[in-house]
This record gives C-alpha cells, structure tokens and sequence, in this order.
C-alpha cells in the first residue's frame, strides 16, 4: 500500500520500521503502566526492552532464514541486515523473547510469572500495530481471493504481487490482536494465579497461527508442516508445562505488591524505625 512512508530524492525511509517502532513504543508504555499496577518496579520495562528488542530480532531474522532458504542467504549474506524489507518470523522473536525473559528475571531476581503476566498486554497492541505495517509494507501477504473484502497491491516497491486480490492476512492478524489485547486486558485482575495472562496469550496466539495458511509467503518446515503452527503449538505446550510445575508466587488481584529490584525481594523485612524501638539503659 505505502511501503515508502516519505521520499527526498533517491532516498527514502520506509514505513514498516517507523510502525515497527511505534509498535515497540506504545507496548513499552502499557508494559511499564502494568508492572507498576503489579507492584514492579516500572523502569523495569525499559531496562527489559533493549535485550528483547535486540534478540528477538536476531531470533525472528533466524528462524526466517532457517525456514525460507538458507542457502540464499549464505550466497548472500549481506541480505541477513535488510530486516527493513520484510523477512522476520514472528514465533522466532516470540521464542527469543521469552528466552530473554527468563534471563532478565533470573538476573534480577524477578519472579517469571508474574513479570510475564505484566508483558502480555503490551506484546499483543504491540503485534496488533506491528501487523497495520505489514500491511503498508505489502509483506505477509495472503493468497488469491474473489472476497469483497479482498486487497489489490499496485505499488511496486511492495512485497505483495500486484494487481491481484488478495486475502487482506495483516488486518486480519491486527484485528486479532486487538481482540487478543482487549481479553487480556478485561481479564487481568479476574485472574487468581501469576502466569495464567501468559498462558492466555499463548493460547489466542496459537489460535491465530491458523491464518498462516491464508498467507501466500508461509514458511514450512521439510515443505510438509506450516512452521508458525508448529512453533505456537510447541512453545504453548512447553509454557503450561512449567507453569503447571511450577510454585504458585504469592498474588493479590487489584492491588500493588512491593516492587522488585536486583536488591529487593517480595519478603524484603519492614525496618522499624529507630523512633519506635525500646531503649536499653546503660
């Protein structure tokens, strides 16, 4: 649709990293407004946000190389940094991202539930504006359709073929994840146990994998198994597996817990003041 978001002679900026960023902006915000609400420390988000950025690039950019063709990729090896022209597998950043995670919260003594829980909301909006600039972008493109609804790529420095109606796969994906953001944010204080929003979000995620099969660029796996179903059935399984193991960490629905920090725990003691401590005659 508008790959090319403003143009100043032969140079152009494109407009899948400028949503990409907004993205990246707008569920950093809501992640620190729920860490807080969560009674984390709020700079948590933005400390967390660089690592997962970063590896969840490199982890979205692999899985897409590993799947598509790799031996394109090792006679072109340049290309790997073009990551402004599309070619990122989504459940790769998602499997990076939760590896990121568990590492931030090991190293700072988080506990990886409850963190998770105040991460979902945001990576939901944020996949769901991430999806509207696919769709500018003209990647994640969908198959051939005769729906009214269907979209006509026409400018050439899209992705997407041009001049044929298409299944409209990104507004879809986006649409889902507002609905997906939206149960996750009526549910975020019903729920009675840390991990549960993590395991929700999966689950819609895991759902949502079944439009791969309307997108025309679908990556397989030995050209006989999408992979993004694969990798969300996987990654879902594996998740309530330990979640079903693990300990339940203390949770009041509604209200602030003490912030945690690489110095504080949740049993951090209350210091009494000196004010109100007994006084022993010499």
């Amino acid at each position: 649709m508008y790959p090319i978001l403003l143009q100043v002679g032969p140079f152009g900026i494109r407009t899948f990293p400028v949503v990409l960023a907004l993205a990246l902006l707008v569920g950093g915000r809501l992640t620190a407004g729920e860490f807080r609400h969560r009674g984390l420390d709020p700079a948590l988000a933005s400390d967390f946000l660089t690592p997962a950025v970063i590896l969840g690039l490199a982890g979205a950019r692999l899985l897409h190389v590993l799947l598509f063709d790799p031996g394109w990729y090792l006679a072109h090896p340049l290309d790997l940094l073009t990551l402004w022209g599309g070619g990122l597998a989504f459940h790769g950043a998602l499997l990076a991202g939760v590896g990121t995670a568990a590492w931030f919260c090991w190293r700072r003594g988080l506990g990886f539930w409850r963190f998770a829980d105040g991460v979902v909301p945001g990576l939901a909006l944020g996949q769901a504006i991430g999806a509207l600039g696919s769709f500018l972008n003209g990647s994640s493109y969908g198959t051939p359709t005769a729906l009214p609804w269907a979209v006509v790529f026409t400018d050439a420095r899209a992705q997407a073929p041009l001049g044929i109606p298409l299944h409209p796969t990104q507004l879809y994906e986006a649409l889902a994840g507002f609905v997906l953001f939206g149960a996750l944010w009526a549910l975020r204080d019903r729920v009675h146990r840390n991990g549960a929003l993590f395991l929700l979000y999966f689950l819609g995620g895991a759902a949502l994998t079944a439009l791969e099969l309307l997108k025309g660029e679908t990556l397989w796996i030995a050209d006989a198994l999408p992979a993004a179903p694969a990798a969300g059935v996987l990654v879902l399984i594996s998740a309530a597996t330990l979640w079903r193991r693990s300990q339940p960490e203390p949770s009041i629905p509604g209200t602030a817990q003490p912030p945690l920090g690489p110095t504080r725990t949740a049993q951090s003691e209350e210091r009494t003041p000196d004010s109100a401590r007994p006084r022993v005659s010499p």
